[in-house]
């Protein structure tokens, strides 16, 4: 289960505020006194990249900050980046908190917090991405599981968003590449729709984690992974359809594969992905919420046969189920294009 983003999913957490809104995040203070976060602090940090090593502002270290698991990457945090990592989790647990609460009020606040985490000027050379990989994936080591509930998020999916604010979309484009494991790639996945919503993609970026996507090789088996990725995809194709030929998914998908489209090939892999996994109410609802924001305002929904004979057909086999929210997304899906949403 995920939240969605106009109404609550709990399967897979890439939803931190409604998709369709783009209201400014709210300015008030934070509900509670306990982070203290803010651009000018976050300086301090960038000085590791030159080898300074700032003050500790607790009696703790990074090594046994608490919700961290930091005592796993005591063999790993070696080189400045990873200690300045290791810093800014620490003074950004609050926040993180926040943004995966269940209060809306918290959630804004942690999007406020986050949103100030500023990019690394790597002043201290290029930056060993195999580094920040590594201190990514070590978050897997906290005992949690890629089945969490959305507000419950995992410390590899925190450590993977913080990794994204500090260095932008390379260091998790790399980690989903190389990930053969479920709780990984769901991690990186949800971080990077997150990140998108903190601080929106440029075409060029959504066109790289598109490909990305599309050309995966790892064949996921838990329900949630699989719902991450048709959930990004929603993401960096919004609008497409819409476009039409004026969008960059409308290039070839490869030389070998004829006439077909980058987005002809999304929508027919979400599409194999909804009716592969059509027990799973979850897997569904998040396909047709990708399906919904890929072609909002076309007329592909009333074009494309194989598309709506498997919303369809999903919808007959919901419509006995308690299963609201997959079954409203696949009830968009089949109206007319001029739908809102």
């Amino acid at each position: 289960d995920k939240v969605a983003p106009r109404k609550p999913a709990p399967s897979c957490p890439s939803r931190i505020q409604n998709a369709g809104q783009s209201e400014e995040i709210s300015c008030s203070g934070s509900p509670s006194s306990s982070s203290d976060l803010n651009p000018s602090s976050l300086k301090e940090h960038d000085r590791r990249l030159a080898g300074v090593r700032p003050q500790q502002d607790d009696h703790c270290s990074p090594s046994c900050a608490s919700d961290g698991g930091m005592q796993h990457l005591a063999s790993s945090a070696t080189s400045a980046e990873v200690q300045a990592l290791d810093v800014l989790f620490k003074r950004c647990q609050d926040a993180l908190k926040d943004l995966y609460s269940k209060d809306a009020t918290h959630r804004e606040y942690g999007q406020r917090i986050l949103c100030n985490v500023t990019l690394s000027e790597e002043s201290g050379g290029p930056i060993d991405w195999q580094d920040v990989m590594e201190w990514i994936r070590h978050g897997l080591h906290d005992g949690g599981s890629d089945e969490q509930q959305y507000f419950d998020a995992g410390l590899c999916e925190k450590r993977a968003l913080l990794a994204g604010l500090r260095h932008g979309t390379e260091p998790l484009l790399q980690t989903s590449a190389s990930a053969r494991n479920d709780d990984c790639l769901t991690a990186v996945h949800r971080a990077l729709g997150n990140m998108h919503l903190l601080r929106a993609f440029d075409d060029g970026v959504k066109h790289r984690v598109t490909v990305g996507l599309l050309e995966h090789e790892f064949s996921p088996t838990t329900a949630s992974c699989v719902s991450a990725h048709v959930g990004l995809l929603g993401y960096t194709l919004g609008g497409a359809a819409a476009e039409g030929k004026s969008h960059w998914s409308s290039q070839r998908w490869r030389a070998e594969d004829g006439s077909l489209s980058i987005l002809e090939k999304a929508l027919g892999d979400i599409l194999d992905i909804a009716g592969f996994w059509s027990r799973k109410a979850g897997v569904v609802y998040e396909a047709a919420w990708a399906l919904n924001r890929i072609t909002n305002g076309s007329e592909v929904c009333l074009q494309h046969e194989r598309l709506r004979d498997v919303a369809g057909t999903l919808r007959a086999q919901l419509e006995a189920t308690n299963e609201v929210r997959a079954l409203g997304e696949l009830e968009c899906l089949l109206k007319s294009p001029d739908r809102a949403g």
